[in-house]
């Protein structure tokens, strides 16, 4: 997400800084969301279009239960880490980004490790594919929350 900032809100000196900075950093976090967040799942959608085009109802574990959205999680959370340490992790309000850096990091080192663990028994295994789809799931709302703060503190700290 290496797109420059609109130079209205750059150099907006007529206008408050924070909310300049507000104002950037949103329209980062919906770029995120859109180019990061729905751009990395599409992949996923394979299993149901399938479904679908084949007229069976759509299985959600035949979506998640391979454990793909536990990649798309870790990615989404490496990527964040780098969103917020362009942001610079120095400054008087330190410790959110610290707090938020190491929520990233954590949910990285968990969806890789959960990815891992499951190899490839998940695909045969029905008990395992449901427990790999819940899971999976639980792990990509918790990273997309850290990944949001993040790329939110990246931004504004980028915009100050």
């Amino acid at each position: 997400m290496g797109a420059a900032a609109p130079a209205t809100l750059r150099n907006n000196s007529s206008g408050d800084p924070r909310r300049a900075a507000t104002a950037e950093a949103g329209g980062r976090l919906v770029a995120w969301l859109i180019f990061a967040v729905i751009i990395g799942v599409l992949p996923l959608a394979r299993p149901v279009s399938r479904d679908f085009l084949a007229g069976s109802d759509v299985d959600l574990d035949s979506v998640f239960g391979s454990g793909e959205l536990f990649i798309v999680s870790g990615l989404l959370a490496a990527g964040a880490i780098g969103e917020i340490a362009l942001g610079g992790l120095r400054g008087e309000d330190s410790l959110a980004p610290l707090i938020a850096l190491g929520a990233c990091f954590m949910c990285f080192a968990l969806n890789t490790l959960a990815y891992w663990s499951i190899g490839v028994g998940a695909s045969g295994n029905v008990e395992l594919s449901n427990s790999v789809s819940t899971k999976s799931l639980q792990m990509f709302v918790a990273t997309l929350a850290a990944c949001a703060s993040c790329v939110w503190i990246g931004a504004v700290r980028r915009a100050r």
